[in-house]
C-alpha cells in the first residue's frame, strides 16, 4: 500500500513538472517573441496612422509577395497580424498562405543565433515557394468561400454580454480603457469587476512580464541558464506567471471583450492604447494554446512511453 502511494505521488510530481515546464516554454521560448513581433508591427502601423494596413489592402496584385516577405521575418507574429485582415476582406487568402509558407516561426531566432548563413538560404527558398503558392491560391475561390463562411458565423453568433458592449466603446475613440467600465451600472460592475479588471487593466503588467521574458528568451537562445542567474528559478517563476496571466487575459477577453480587433481599422487609426490591448489579447491567445499543445504532447509521451 505504501509503495502504491509513493508511486502515485511520484506520478503527480512528474505531471506537475511537465505542467511547469510547458508553461515556461510556452511563455519564454515562444510567446515573448510572438508578442515582440506583434508589438513591432502594431507600433509601425500606429506611427503610420494606419497607413501600413491600408497600403497592404490596396496592393491586391502584390499581396502574395508582401505576405511572403512579411512572413519571412522571424517569429510567427506576422501571420497573426495578417489573419484579421483576411477575414475582414482587406487581403486575399494567397497573402496569408504565402506568409505561413515563408515563415520559419520562432525557430528563426535559434537559426539566426547559430546558423545565420543557412537561415538566409532557407528563408530565400521559402519566400520563392510562398510567392508561387500564394498566386496559385488566389486563382481559386477558396479565400472567398472562407470569408463568406466566417461572415455567416459572425451573423449567427449570439449577442455579446452587456458588459462587453460597454467595454467595447472604451476603445473606439482612444479615450481610455476605464471609460467603458465607468459607464456600467454598479450592479453590472459588481458581478464582473474582477474579470473586467484583468481584461482592461492587466495588459500593462502583462507587457512588463513579456518584456522581462523577452530578455530571458534571448539569453536562452545563447544557451544561458536563466534559472541560474542572480535570482534563483527566475525563468520558472516568470514563465509560469506569464502563462497563468495569459490564460486569464484570454478567457477574460473572449467572454467580455468579444469583438473583431480589426473591424474598424479602415475607419479610424488605432490608438496606442488600443494596439497594446489588442496585441496583448492576441499574444495571450497564442501562449495559452501553445501551452495546451505542449502539455498535451508531454502527457501523451508520458502515458505511451512511461516518461522516456
Amino acid at each position: 500500500m505504501v509503495g502504491v502511494e509513493r508511486e502515485g505521488w511520484a506520478v503527480m510530481q512528474e505531471v506537475l513538472g511537465l505542467v511547469l515546464a510547458s508553461a515556461v516554454s510556452a511563455f519564454i521560448d515562444i510567446g515573448v517573441f510572438v508578442g515582440a513581433v506583434l508589438l513591432l508591427f502594431g507600433y509601425i502601423n500606429y506611427r503610420m496612422a494606419g497607413a501600413l494596413v491600408e497600403s497592404i489592402a490596396k496592393s491586391k496584385k502584390w499581396q502574395p509577395v508582401l505576405g511572403a516577405l512579411l512572413g519571412a521575418t522571424p517569429g510567427c507574429g506576422v501571420a497573426i497580424f495578417l489573419k484579421p485582415l483576411f477575414v475582414r476582406g482587406s487581403i486575399r487568402f494567397g497573402a496569408v498562405i504565402a506568409a505561413l509558407i515563408a515563415t520559419t516561426g520562432d525557430s528563426a531566432f535559434v537559426m539566426l543565433a547559430t546558423i545565420p548563413h543557412q537561415y538566409v538560404v532557407i528563408s530565400a527558398m521559402a519566400v520563392v515557394l510562398a510567392v508561387i503558392t500564394g498566386y496559385l491560391v488566389d486563382r481559386t475561390t477558396l479565400g472567398t468561400k472562407l470569408v463568406a463562411a466566417y461572415a455567416r458565423r459572425r451573423a449567427d453568433r449570439p449577442s455579446r454580454h452587456p458588459a462587453a458592449e460597454e467595454g467595447l466603446h472604451c476603445h473606439a475613440g482612444g479615450g481610455g480603457a476605464g471609460r467603458g467600465l465607468r459607464r456600467q451600472t454598479r450592479q453590472e460592475a459588481r458581478g464582473h469587476s474582477l474579470v473586467l479588471a484583468i481584461a482592461h487593466r492587466g495588459y500593462p503588467w502583462y507587457w512588463l512580464l513579456l518584456g522581462a521574458g523577452l530578455v530571458l528568451g534571448i539569453l536562452g537562445l545563447f544557451q544561458v541558464d536563466v534559472d541560474a542567474l542572480f535570482i534563483p528559478n527566475l525563468g520558472l517563476v516568470l514563465g509560469t506567471a506569464g502563462t497563468v496571466l495569459s490564460i486569464g487575459l484570454m478567457l477574460a477577453g473572449r467572454q467580455y471583450l468579444d469583438y473583431d480587433p480589426h473591424e474598424e481599422a479602415g475607419q479610424n487609426a488605432p490608438s496606442w492604447q488600443e494596439i497594446l490591448i489588442r496585441n496583448a489579447r492576441e499574444t495571450a491567445f497564442v501562449i495559452t494554446w501553445v501551452f495546451v499543445g505542449l502539455l498535451a504532447y508531454e502527457l501523451v509521451v508520458l502515458v505511451i512511453g512511461g516518461g522516456n
